[in-house]
């Protein structure tokens, strides 16, 4: 089975494409956490997924650079040719994506709660699951 999971950050806002055809294309590039390096340093590993058609139209609409997305698909490899040399690269097709929005951190709420503010009485007297 070809079945590729990449879990990470779009590093760019998509930019969608049409093919001679009219079919939608975009290019991806998503960042994913590899670890660190002996300092500590976070090291991050690139991966440049396509996604095609309608997905593409919907994928361009919704995901922005920053965005967390898990892209799911297979990878296929290109050859070509680059001063005289056969050269390969490693290619991502999307099948399916999830996109969950990069939002701006909420300003904690603090409430103070007094244990006095509450009838224990209330509760159900049940024994606990370890008990």
């Amino acid at each position: 089975m070809n079945i590729v999971i990449h879990t990470g950050r779009l590093g760019a806002d998509p930019e969608i494409r049409k093919t001679n055809s009219g079919k939608s294309v975009v290019n991806a590039s998503v960042a994913v956490y590899a670890g660190k390096d002996v300092s500590g340093n976070i090291l991050t590993d690139w991966y440049r997924w396509t996604v095609w058609g309608d997905q593409a139209d919907r994928f361009a609409a919704k995901a922005h650079k920053g965005d967390a997305v898990m892209m799911k698909g297979r990878s296929t490899v290109k050859t070509y040719q680059k001063d005289g040399q056969d050269m390969k690269a490693t290619e991502f097709i999307c099948e399916d994506f999830m996109i969950q929005r990069k939002e701006e951190p909420k300003a904690a709420v603090v409430t103070s709660v007094k244990a006095s503010d509450y009838n224990f009485d209330d509760f159900p007297q049940e024994p606990m699951p370890w008990e």
